[in-house]
C-alpha cells in the first residue's frame, strides 16, 4: 500500500487515517501494510480535509481517524458534521496512541466503537510528550533528544561520551516506557 492511496479489498468497507507529518504518514503506510494485509482497505492523508474528501470519491468509507495537527477548529467542526451526515465513525486519537490500539480501531475490534469510549477505556493516552519525558531517565531523554535530531548512535555515542551499546540500550529503554517500537516513532512523538 502506498501513501495516499486506498486499496479497497473484497468490498471492506474502508478506513481512512489522517496524520500531519509525511514521514509518519509513511509509518503509518508501513504498519497498515504489515500488520493488516489484507483484512482492511486503509487510505492515510495529510488533512482532515483530504480524508472527508476520500468520503466523496469512496462512499465506503467506514471510520475515520484524526491525529492532532490535521486540522484546525473551524475545519474539525465541519469534518465532525459531514462525517455525522455521512453515517462515519470519527475517532480522534493523540499522538501517543498504541500501535496495538490503532489497529483494533482499524479493525473495529476491541472495547470501543465511539470516539468517548475510546478516550474513557484509554486506547488514546492523554498525556503529553513533557509529561511523558518524565518517564525517562536523563541519559535516556539525551538519546531520545538525539534520534529525533536525525543522529545516529555511533554520533550519540561521540557525543555523549558513551559506548554505541549503551546507546542501544538506553534505545531500548525508551522504546519500553514509551510504549514505541523504532526511531521513526521517536521523530514523530518528538514533533509534538
Amino acid at each position: 500500500m502506498s501513501v495516499g492511496q486506498s486499496n479497497v479489498i473484497c468490498g471492506n468497507r474502508s478506513v481512512v487515517v489522517a496524520h500531519p507529518y509525511p514521514l509518519c504518514r509513511s509509518y503509518l503506510a508501513q504498519f497498515c501494510e504489515r500488520e493488516l494485509g489484507e483484512k482492511r482497505s486503509v487510505n492515510i492523508t495529510g488533512t482532515a480535509l483530504d480524508a472527508v474528501s476520500k468520503l466523496y470519491l469512496n462512499d465506503k468509507v467506514e471510520r475515520v481517524i484524526l491525529f492532532p495537527g490535521t486540522a484546525d477548529k473551524k475545519n474539525l467542526q465541519l469534518v465532525k458534521k459531514l462525517l455525522n451526515k455521512h453515517g462515519v465513525e470519527l475517532f480522534e486519537v493523540d499522538n501517543f496512541i498504541s500501535l496495538s490500539a490503532l489497529k483494533d480501531i482499524v479493525l473495529g475490534v476491541g472495547p470501543s466503537v465511539s470516539e468517548s469510549l475510546v478516550r474513557a477505556e484509554g486506547i488514546a493516552h492523554p498525556y503529553t510528550r513533557k509529561n511523558a519525558l518524565r518517564k525517562l531517565t536523563p541519559s535516556q531523554r539525551l538519546v531520545f533528544m538525539g534520534v529525533a535530531n536525525g543522529k545516529n548512535n555511533l554520533e550519540l555515542a561521540t557525543a555523549l561520551g558513551v559506548s554505541v551499546n549503551t546507546v542501544k540500550v538506553h534505545l531500548h529503554g525508551i522504546f519500553k516506557r514509551l510504549g514505541i517500537q523504532s526511531r521513526t516513532q521517536i521523530a514523530c512523538f518528538a514533533a509534538y
